[in-house]
């Protein structure tokens, strides 16, 4: 069988192999830099031993013996995994294919039943920069997952099969992204960017051991992985050559040229290849040829027009007597003018009847390179060697025949060869509507005012399929969605689904609001329709929430008496059955948990108190942390509008966290589950009385953060995404319940922001004032010296614009760290006025810099204190 190395680099060469091709066949000793090796870094017993195996095989002269050891030292479980990745900037092509296929024999299934499970993992790097793309920055890339509950099988021999597809949710069906590791990018399975794949052996939480991690259960076995190998055929085939012999064809040549077309069964792709032995004699002036033209009158072949490529396996076994004097051509026949109008469109290369034998990939570009010009390897022309003119394009859609040619230019020559074809298909995918979606009709909201929400409502356009629908909010009339002011508070919301509950919140405080809304639809290539607006504001009540507040406590001690919390007239975060989010299981009533929290911020910590009436308070280490009584946080440290919501917890810029407040500790999740404080560190206190439990803590911001994390400077006004997993138990490891801060979280915020809320920080719902002060257009750009300077803490910056355009205020610090964004967005011409709040910063001297059109200014400003 052939063995192909599937990298994109090779897409415009020969040899690249599709339709049903081996990754790897486990026949040989692989190099011993073929395989990355990981495994989770908590534990010293997990391992993955290799080795080749000759006795146990499916298919060919060997196969890859695992011998494999998963302990679940993390309180998620455990994991060791196996990756092979394209070398330099190259990447895996796997889209010409349907699924992914191997053979295994578990020869000794799993100590541990039903703990571990086999995954295949697929690495897209399609949002990294080609020339990022390489195994240094794997964690750049979308880790797309599939999960194939198999290690408890009896021994024998079975295939696994992965369809090449995003489902959505975990399955064997085929891959989703979760989330829990790599980046978003642009959450779209892009086959033709896979920089690695791996298999990956990963046991559940059921076996971590709290109190003793290290003593966690250890699941082993052995299995044998063979003939891993890409089959089926994603884009459309023109002929599979399989009983070519019997197939119609129109023959034409020169003088005594010919072809003889056979069936052959012993070297083949899939089914058979057609066996061309071919003989062109050219007594011509111009040469000779030998031609066979395949299709009918009655029917064109699959339109062209979305493709790239089209692609030709073949192996010239028996190379042209005469080298370099016959060239191979694909002819094309285009009947776009009607059933008489033969227009002759030819591809011409000289490389593949020369070639070594070998199964070999043919790569044509679908590229019309007009008429008139003579045919090369370039694409497609119509010299006007015959047929006609037409209308000098080539129409991918009005194909009905193709041919392949033996042409000789050498007059008084004859030459001969043999080649097998297989498998002429079409390959690539080009966007061929750009044609927006309709506008969408229909839109409006209802205000539910007992729930403080406005159900957001839509009609999907018509003649569409697979459509998604972004959906838009302000308190200004929207006539621009990029718009200052304008959110996006829902984005690919699936067709038939036409409403969204847009929950209103506010700082603290109930506050009458007005929101405008609109909706667009954008579809399945990514053209955006225009948005459609609602005819009407609709009217409602923010609820006022608590906030993360500025002002921490006088003296506050880590020491679990929280009466300097309920003395500092900070608004605390509420839970109870009765008017809280119950998103897993039962709660009794309000007596069964009841939760006042409180949070607070300033420059250096974040500041967390939590008083829990509870009827038992719940905690075994011997069981899973999350099924005794605990509380997940997650939340983003950044302003999160104007959206959408992040699909997973992201780093960089706009970071993400997952923490959880344990009995035994604080952990930060995504930080490779690092343990922030134990139970004995002096700022975190964690202590339950029997039935009633309090938690009080302060984390360093510096300590939250990690990798390529922004450091975050809290500011009066910033909305951050945020939520609460609150986990119950009244049985040592028996989870009752999950109550939560947003409505939407039914136990899957950690799987995605999307399924938070937030609250902000201070008293006020915008980090900034800006206000447009009164008065003629101005006539140049300036910038204002700060008045007062010095300040403390408020001070203005005056801006004017004489024309409109985009505007961007930065704040930095001494050292020429930006602290703050003051103004980033498009202004009318006018004269402007920026309020600076500066309580969450310390004394010393600043620096803002203003930018609009070519203008550029910075001034200084010291704040004391």
């Amino acid at each position: 069988m052939k063995h192909f190395k599937l990298l994109r680099w090779l897409l415009l060469a020969p040899g690249l192999a599709f339709s049903q091709d081996v990754l790897q066949s486990f026949d040989t000793e692989l190099d011993s830099s073929y395989w990355a090796y990981e495994h989770v870094s908590s534990s010293t017993q997990t391992f993955t031993n290799l080795s080749l195996a000759n006795d146990v095989v499916h298919k060919g002269t060997g196969s890859m013996k695992v011998d494999y050891a998963i302990q679940g030292t993390e309180s998620w479980g455990g994991y060791a995994n196996i990756m092979h990745g394209a070398d330099s900037t190259e990447v895996f092509d796997f889209s010409p294919y349907t699924h992914l296929k191997v053979w295994y024999y578990n020869a000794i299934p799993q100590s541990i039943p039903s703990t571990t499970h086999l995954r295949v993992l697929l690495k897209d790097m399609s949002n990294v920069a080609v020339n990022d793309r390489i195994m240094a920055n794997i964690t750049q890339a979308e880790f797309w997952y599939s999960h194939f509950f198999v290690l408890d099988a009896a021994p024998g021999w079975n295939e696994l099969v992965l369809p090449l597809t995003d489902v959505g949710v975990q399955s064997d069906q085929g891959v989703w992204l979760p989330g829990w590791a790599g980046q978003a990018g642009n959450s779209t399975l892009d086959l033709d960017k896979i920089k690695a794949w791996k298999f990956e052996w990963s046991i559940d939480a059921s076996v971590y051991n709290a109190a003793d991690p290290q003593a966690s259960g250890i699941s082993a076995g052995t299995i044998y992985l063979d003939d891993l190998r890409l089959t089926g055929h994603a884009f459309p085939v023109i002929n599979f050559f399989d009983t070519t012999a019997s197939q119609p064809a129109t023959y034409a040549g020169t003088g005594s040229s010919s072809i003889s077309v056979t069936d052959n069964t012993t070297e083949f792709l899939e089914t058979a290849s057609a066996q061309f032995d071919w003989k062109v004699d050219a007594p011509e002036s111009w040469g000779g040829f030998a031609s066979l033209t395949y299709g009918d009158d009655n029917s064109f072949l699959p339109n062209m027009a979305g493709h790239t490529h089209m692609t030709l396996r073949y192996n010239n076994f028996l190379a042209s007597s005469n080298p370099g004097n016959v060239v191979f051509r694909i002819q094309l026949y285009d009947y776009s003018e009607g059933d008489n109008s033969q227009e002759q469109w030819i591809f011409e290369t000289r490389a593949v009847l020369d070639s070594a034998a070998g199964w070999k990939k043919l790569i044509i570009p679908l590229e019309d390179r007009g008429a008139g010009v003579g045919p090369n390897a370039e694409g497609f022309s119509n010299p006007g060697w015959s047929g006609v003119a037409g209308n000098s394009k080539l129409d991918w859609d009005k194909v009905k025949k193709y041919e392949f040619a033996f042409s000789a230019a050498q007059q008084g020559t004859v030459t001969t060869g043999g080649i097998l074809f297989d498998n002429l298909e079409l390959y690539g995918k080009r966007q061929t509507d750009f044609e927006p979606p309709a506008e969408v009709q229909g839109v409006a909201a209802v205000p539910d005012a007992n729930q403080n929400f406005n159900l957001v409502i839509w009609q999907d356009v018509p003649n569409e399929q697979g459509e998604r629908y972004t959906v838009y909010a302000s308190q200004q009339p929207i006539t621009d969605i990029n718009a200052p002011g304008v959110e996006v508070i829902a984005d690919g919301v699936a067709e038939n689904v036409q409403t969204f509950v847009h929950y209103l919140r506010h700082p603290l405080v109930d506050k009458a609001v007005t929101y405008y809304y609109a909706v667009s639809a954008v579809d399945r290539v990514g053209n955006i329709g225009d948005a459609g607006t609602a005819a009407a504001p609709v009217a409602n009540t923010a609820k006022g929430v608590a906030t993360i507040a500025l002002n921490v406590p006088a003296n506050v001690a880590i020491d679990g008496d929280l009466s300097e919390w309920y003395a500092s007239g900070i608004k605390p975060f509420e839970y109870k059955q009765s008017t809280s989010h119950v998103g897993l299981g039962v709660f009794e009533n309000d007596d069964d948990l009841s939760i006042t929290m409180f949070m607070a911020i300033d420059n250096e910590y974040l500041y967390f108190a939590v008083d829990a009436i509870d009827n038992v308070h719940s905690y075994d280490a011997a069981g899973n942390w999350y099924e005794d009584d605990a509380i997940e946080m997650f939340f983003g440290l950044y302003d999160g509008r104007p959206g959408p919501p992040h699909l997973a917890r992201l780093r960089g810029e706009k970071p993400d966290y997952a923490l959880q407040y344990r009995y035994d500790g604080l952990f930060n999740a995504d930080n490779n589950n690092f343990q922030i404080y134990n139970r004995d560190s002096t700022n975190y206190y964690f202590e339950g009385f029997g039935s009633d439990y309090i938690i009080e803590t302060k984390i360093r911001l510096s300590d939250i953060t990690f990798g390529d994390d922004a450091p975050f400077t809290p500011v009066n006004g910033t909305r951050i995404p945020l939520d609460f997993s609150i986990h119950d138990s009244d049985v040592a490891n028996v989870r009752d319940g999950v109550m939560s801060l947003s409505p939407i979280n039914n136990d899957n915020s950690w799987s995605s922001p999307r399924n938070w809320t937030y609250t902000w920080i201070g008293d006020k719902d915008s980090p900034t004032g800006v206000e447009e002060a009164q008065g003629n257009v101005p006539t140049i750009y300036s910038l204002s010296q700060n008045y007062p300077n010095p300040f403390n803490p408020t001070t203005n910056i005056v801006y004017t614009l004489p024309k409109s355009g985009a505007v961007k205020v930065e704040l930095f610090n001494a050292l020429g760290q930006k602290v703050r964004t003051l103004v980033d967005e498009f202004k009318a011409a006018g004269k402007y006025t920026v309020t600076i709040q500066a309580e969450t910063l310390p004394t010393g001297v600043y620096f803002y810099r203003f930018k609009a059109g070519d203008f550029k200014q910075v001034r200084k400003m010291l704040l004391m204190k």
